[in-house]
């Protein structure tokens, strides 16, 4: 069995600045409606920016698990960040990202995310 991992960390603040200059059209880059309506605030119109940062560190981490980064083809909006039952993390592909994936002979993934203070990051295994 091929194993491959990734792991990616990102500053909160820089979403958020990042945002603030761009708006959401900066988060459209990046982040499916699913993940937008995820990572929302409850009760305001405000976001979860750790949720969000954690999000963007764990489709760096695949790309590099992939050992393509992003630069190598893999578009960050085909790659979803979506929550089991019991709320784990896990990714769903699609487009050309998850046939390069497949491509290169992945099957399956795992996904670990965490936040704290100003930093994020995120752990991929594919295997």
């Amino acid at each position: 069995m091929r194993l491959r991992n990734g792991v990616d960390m990102v500053k909160i603040s820089r979403i958020e600045e990042a945002f603030a200059r761009r708006g959401e059209a900066f988060l459209a880059r990046f982040c499916t409606a699913a993940e937008l309506d995820d990572c929302r605030s409850e009760g305001d119109a405000g976001w979860r920016w750790g949720s969000l940062a954690a999000r963007f560190a764990a489709k760096e981490a695949l790309a590099k698990a992939l050992g393509t980064g992003i630069a190598g083809g893999v578009n960050l909006r085909e790659i979803e960040v979506a929550r089991g039952e019991s709320g784990e993390p896990h990714y769903k592909l699609s487009g050309s990202t998850e046939q390069r994936f497949a491509d290169a002979g992945f099957t399956d993934s795992s996904l670990s995310l965490s936040h704290e203070a100003d930093l994020a990051i995120a752990m991929c295994v594919i295997w």
